[in-house]
């Protein structure tokens, strides 16, 4: 639709007001995004603060669970007779693995969902 052939477009067209001046919209636009920007950078900082605090309070008992944890990970799920064979199969034939594999399984079907 032309502007010209409707009188109430070109009505409301004529009567907005006149723009700002540019130069004022983009000083306030790089300060708020400068603002933003600091605000943000602050927050991650007290973040990190405090996730190197609280990990600092419980390295010795994650250090323990895990001292605890990391020799059932290695324990084979199928037992297998020959040592050769047993060798060859140990790198996918423990509970690590298993749990490596569904973390990537869980991994792939929440992108897939996602998208």
């Amino acid at each position: 639709m032309n502007p010209e052939n409707d009188p109430d477009i070109a009505a409301l067209f004529g009567s907005s007001p006149d723009t700002q001046n540019d130069a004022e919209f983009t000083h306030r636009v790089v300060s708020a995004v400068r603002t933003q920007n600091q605000r943000r950078r602050a927050l991650w900082w007290m973040l990190d603060v405090i996730a190197i605090v609280v990990l600092w309070l419980l390295a010795e008992p994650l250090q323990a669970a895990l001292t605890a944890t990391i020799p059932w990970l290695f324990n084979a799920l199928i037992p297998v007779e020959d040592s050769a064979l047993g060798g060859l199969l140990y790198p996918v034939n423990n509970l690590a693995s298993a749990i490596l594999l569904a973390f990537l399984l869980w991994r792939s079907a929440w992108r897939a969902l996602r998208n």
